[in-house]
């Protein structure tokens, strides 16, 4: 125990000093930032022979880097970079032990217990977006009983980030309307679907005057071709999945590109220049793209597993 505290203060000075190597600071750094992160958890019962593993195997690491940074021995640096791998995946492991204490402590709404996980600044278990929202609605619901400065934080930055969404999605929908070609051009999977025939006006019977030209049956019998095609892709598209993109967005081609692959039918608006885009974009409370709409079922972004399971030929 003696050994770990000499360990872990000289480990502290380093960091603390700004000495840590710069000779693969990339990856050391958040190592040895980890051992302060967690020193207040040096005496918790589930995890204190972890950190304290941790902390001295940080330590030798640090004065292994120390030694390669001011040496002319390759073969020192790559010592180094071995044991900053090796302590990688001790961190790796001792953060998921601290990911299942943390859902321990949610699911008894222990919130001292939590907090003191909390207060470790867990930043690699928040990439998790399901974990992180579980995590914020739960210190949502229990913050009255104190508040915590690293999940006030990550508030402020989701809700930056909503903010700038619908900020951008408003921007986009409000973009100036393109012309009917210029949209069936950023149409990629249904580039060859005909225009829509107008709204039918009111009929009105007018008699034609005989004509001295006789009737071209050729012209007629194309356009009685055309309405067929119109009918038949209707029908196609009945119960077709329907996709709202923009024309600048990567993820709805990666989108499309899945779709086109599973060889699905599916319908295409444009949110930013057509009215049904815009239409189903309001009405299904949208802000960001690609919006995948399957029956009355709704999705945000492609994901794959959940298309499969909502989707049926």
């Amino acid at each position: 125990m003696k050994v770990f505290f000499l360990f872990l203060a000289f480990l502290s000075f380093s960091y603390a000093n700004n000495a840590t190597p710069r000779l693969y600071s990339s990856m050391g750094d958040l190592l040895y930032a980890f051992v302060q992160k967690n020193r207040s958890l040096e005496n918790d019962a589930a995890l204190k022979i972890s950190i304290q593993r941790y902390g001295t195997h940080a330590a030798s690491v640090l004065a292994i880097g120390k030694r390669a940074e001011v040496s002319t021995d390759g073969a020192d640096k790559k010592e180094y970079l071995q044991q900053l791998r090796k302590l990688q995946k001790e961190h790796n492991a001792l953060q998921m032990r601290i990911k299942q204490e943390l859902v321990q402590s949610m699911s008894v709404n222990n919130y001292a217990r939590f907090s003191a996980l909390i207060r470790t600044e867990p930043v690699p278990l928040m990439r998790n977006e399901t974990f992180k929202q579980e995590t914020l609605a739960f210190y949502k619901q229990h913050k009255g009983q104190g508040h915590l400065a690293y999940l006030d934080k990550l508030e402020r930055a989701e809700k930056t980030k909503r903010t700038q969404q619908i900020d951008n999605t408003e921007k986009t929908v409000s973009a100036p309307t393109k012309s009917y070609k210029e949209w069936m051009n950023d149409i990629a999977g249904i580039q060859h679907m005909p225009k829509p025939a107008a709204q039918p006006k009111s009929q009105k019977t007018t008699r034609q005057k005989p004509s001295a030209n006789k009737t071209k049956p050729a012209r007629k019998a194309a356009k009685e071709v055309t309405k067929a095609q119109q009918d038949r892709y209707a029908t196609s598209y009945a119960k077709s999945v329907i996709v709202l993109t923009t024309k600048t967005c990567p993820a709805c081609k990666s989108a499309k590109k899945y779709f086109r692959s599973e060889r699905i039918v599916f319908r295409e608006y444009d949110v930013s220049s057509s009215r049904e885009g815009k239409r189903l974009f309001r009405k299904h409370k949208g802000h960001a793209v690609p919006m995948i709409i399957v029956g009355e079922k709704v999705m945000t972004g492609l994901d794959k597993m959940w298309f499969k399971n909502n989707y049926s030929r």
